[in-house]
């Protein structure tokens, strides 16, 4: 367990490091942090001024550039001075800014105070626009994330509402709307489609009877007969229109006053002669065939 200090002592460590290097500004800061602490309340600012003439910014100071740089292997390269500027950068971006610097070839403890305060100016510009974009990514994602979140609960009570209705239909009995005269028309269509199979059952059952009159065969012999009269005839009527052909060509021959009359007549009238011809042929076969 470390020794206990008393405030006494505490106050003879700072105007011990007040009177060094600006190297013991850490240890002033992390003195007067650890007093404040322990100074009655509402004292702060009479301790301060009774015991180092200090007022409570310029502690203020110190105790920040302690909770800086207490930290900071590279804090022993700092003066004072450059310590008090670089209090100006945001919180938690020291060691990014010092090691920026660095990488860029501007170490902070070869700078002067100007140009120090120039670049941390900058920096303080340049980590304010990003600041400013990260802020509005988060922006832009909250109101997204609230979209989101508004089509979500949209989405949980359609399903909700869905699943209720699925449940009703599920316990709703199916409704049968029919037409007045349903039952009756269903009624008469079971007694026609009865009568329907007794006339197919009934005509299944009937025979066809074939009633051949008592003359049947007489007439269908005298038929033959009188068909057979008729070609009959028709041969005879043909035999008797050669002979009239045979008839007209004699009578031609006989009137002539010599054969020369044949020979003219055949020379004149070819077609004629030989249809004379061939009807005396026709006649003389049919002739001997009877």
């Amino acid at each position: 367990m470390g020794e206990l200090v008393t405030l006494n002592q505490r106050v003879v460590k700072i105007k011990f490091y007040l009177n060094q290097t600006a190297q013991n500004i850490i240890e002033i800061g992390k003195e007067l942090t650890a007093a404040k602490n322990e100074v009655p309340h509402g004292e702060w600012l009479n301790w301060l001024d009774n015991n180092f003439g200090m007022t409570v910014y310029t502690a203020a100071r110190f105790m920040k550039v302690a909770d800086r740089f207490s930290n900071l292997t590279t804090s022993a390269n700092f003066n004072s001075s450059q310590m008090f500027e670089m209090l100006a950068l945001p919180a938690g971006e020291t060691e990014k800014f010092i090691e920026q610097k660095k990488a860029e070839g501007k170490a902070v403890e070869d700078m002067t105070v100007k140009t120090l305060r120039e670049e941390v100016s900058k920096y303080k510009a340049d980590y304010k626009k990003e600041k400013e974009k990260v802020e509005n990514l988060f922006a832009d994602n909250g109101r997204l994330q609230a979209k989101f979140d508004a089509a979500d609960k949209l989405v949980n009570k359609y399903h909700v509402e869905r699943d209720i209705l699925q449940k009703k239909l599920e316990n709703q009995k199916p409704i049968t709307i029919e037409p007045a005269d349903y039952q009756q028309l269903k009624k008469a269509r079971v007694q026609l489609q009865n009568k329907i199979d007794a006339l197919q059952k009934e005509l299944q059952n009937k025979t066809v009877e074939v009633v051949t009159p008592a003359d049947y065969d007489a007439t269908k012999k005298e038929l033959a007969r009188l068909q057979a009269e008729q070609s009959e005839m028709v041969q005879r009527m043909e035999v008797f229109q050669n002979l009239s052909t045979i008839a007209t060509l004699i009578e031609y021959v006989i009137k002539s006053p010599s054969n020369a009359g044949i020979q003219d007549f055949k020379r004149e009238h070819p077609e004629e002669f030989g249809k004379m011809c061939a009807a005396f042929l026709d006649f003389t076969d049919s002739f001997y065939k009877e």
